[in-house]
């Protein structure tokens, strides 16, 4: 498969589109336009963001390319709390959860080949990280007290793209959910990143904080398909991208350091 490299291709542009597949003779085309926290932001991609996905889908099919849309738990926002497999309906109810599942739809639509991947609180060592915004709360207060609720586990960026991997190998086709193993609540979490990132800041639980009922609960992925292998813990996850961020914060001091 030839290699086609572009600074940036118009979504919007369905010719534009259909001529990049066909030159790139690709097998697979993964589209990450609906995954969230993918960036330096929590929220959800644009409505606007999410219509293109139906171009990128339509033109892998005409080539007979295998179409991967990741997207997310957020197509389950607004119900009652609790787990939710690949069976279970959306329930949007914002504008932008009723375009993504709008998006998962059309990409279904315009192509029969095609995986849906929902994953949830994706990161990366230097995009919306979880050791930012903990470090610099801790900083602010020491002991931190932190309500030990129950949040979805953040799930490793590239954990999930090894999983996409197996895709090539062996392509699989529907609605498939993967997120971090093991459960997790915003206590934990807390100090798992502190003690990975090797700070000795105080973090407490909340004493009085309020039992929570389903309907505030936050949704968590589960799943029913064993097709494509599960993502590793997401302590393990914290632990790979402490240390790639030190290597890559290594590597930037390294390039800017003088010479002799």
């Amino acid at each position: 498969m030839p290699s086609v490299d572009l600074d940036e291709l118009d979504l919007d542009d369905c010719r534009a589109c259909r001529r990049v597949i066909a030159r790139s003779r690709a097998d697979i085309v993964i589209d990450c336009s609906g995954a969230d926290d993918v960036a330096r932001r929590p929220e959800l991609p644009r409505p606007d963001e999410l219509t293109a996905c139906e171009h990128l889908a339509t033109a892998a099919a005409e080539e007979g390319a295998h179409t991967v849309l990741i997207s997310s738990a957020s197509v389950f926002e607004g119900e009652p709390g609790g787990p939710r497999i690949e069976s279970d309906p959306p329930t949007p109810h914002s504008l932008a959860t009723n375009a993504l599942a709008a998006a998962e739809r059309a990409v279904a639509r315009a192509n029969p080949n095609h995986t849906i991947v929902r994953s949830a609180r994706l990161y990366g060592p230097m995009w919306n990280s979880p050791f930012d915004e903990v470090i610099a709360r801790a900083r602010l207060t020491d002991p931190l007290v932190v309500e030990p609720r129950t949040i979805p586990p953040p799930t490793y960026g590239p954990h999930l793209a090894s999983v996409l991997v197996s895709l090539v190998r062996k392509p699989c086709h529907g609605i498939i959910h993967r997120v971090a193993g093991g459960t997790c609540d915003e206590l934990d979490l807390i100090r798992t990143v502190l003690r990975v990132a090797e700070l000795t800041y105080g973090v407490e639980a909340e004493p009085t904080a309020p039992a929570r009922d389903g309907a505030s609960q936050t949704i968590t992925l589960a799943s029913c398909r064993d097709e494509l292998p599960a993502i590793p813990h997401w302590r393990i996850g914290l632990r790979a991208c402490a240390l790639e961020r030190n290597r890559m914060v290594s590597q930037e001091y390294a390039r800017r350091a003088p010479a002799g």
